[in-house]
């Protein structure tokens, strides 16, 4: 049970960091946003990804 909940919240959490890099992204792409603030804002999420699609 523990475990189910467990992975349910890392697939929202994946979720929820790729809508938020896509988003930065955009950000990125209108020139709202510096390069190194778009890194700034998604090293953790790409992290959290990465080590999550290696479980």
């Amino acid at each position: 049970m523990y475990d189910e909940n467990l992975k349910e919240i890392q697939i929202e959490l994946c979720s929820l960091c790729k809508d938020f890099i896509q988003y930065i992204k955009k950000l990125e792409d209108e020139s709202v946003i510096s390069h190194e603030e778009y890194l700034t804002h998604t090293e953790k999420k790409i992290d959290f990804l990465n080590k999550v699609n290696h479980i």
